[in-house]
């Protein structure tokens, strides 16, 4: 019996220890990778100072240690331009993702949020482009056949005059 209780109580320690190192592993990851787009961001600019930073997917990125309850890290926030996203609200069908919704929320008053939504039934499409506009996203609402963006459409959502390469 007290071998059995050694034995236990070494397995919940190296499950314990695991899990920490795992979280340590994921936050040093996360750091690694903010660095690496901040110097990406001061590479390019450095060479043309209008070239645009969009990271795709990763919205922890923009929180210190991954973690939006531990505010906006400064610097990459600093270096980058706009976010791209995935399936916020839209993944085949209606499934909200609160989690990257909130983050996304906490920074659009700072930077573009770029949506690209995946929508089934073409009667989804104003609810995806409507749920989006109202939370100040920019939404491309693409179907489950376009899931490689290999088809422009003929008409842009909310098109302007803007010239796009400034």
């Amino acid at each position: 019996m007290k071998h059995l209780k050694t034995f236990i109580f070494t397995l919940v320690f190296f499950a314990s220890f695991i899990a920490c190192n795992k979280e340590e592993t994921a936050n040093n990851s996360g750091a690694q990778m903010q660095t690496f787009v901040v110097n990406i961001s001061l590479y390019a600019k450095k060479i043309n100072p209008n070239f645009l930073i969009i990271p795709q997917n990763g919205l922890e990125l923009a929180f210190n240690d991954l973690d939006i309850e531990n505010g906006q890290n400064v610097q990459y926030l600093d270096r980058v331009d706009g976010f791209g996203v995935e399936e916020l609200f839209y993944n085949g069908g209606y499934t909200p993702d609160d989690y990257r919704i909130n983050m996304a929320k906490n920074l659009v008053s700072q930077k573009p949020i770029l949506v690209s939504e995946v929508i089934a039934d073409k009667k989804e499409i104003p609810d995806a482009i409507q749920k989006n506009t109202d939370e100040g996203f920019l939404c491309f609402p693409r179907g489950s056949n376009n899931y490689d963006y290999l088809h422009i459409p003929d008409t842009v959502i909310n098109e302007n005059a803007n010239n796009v390469t400034a």
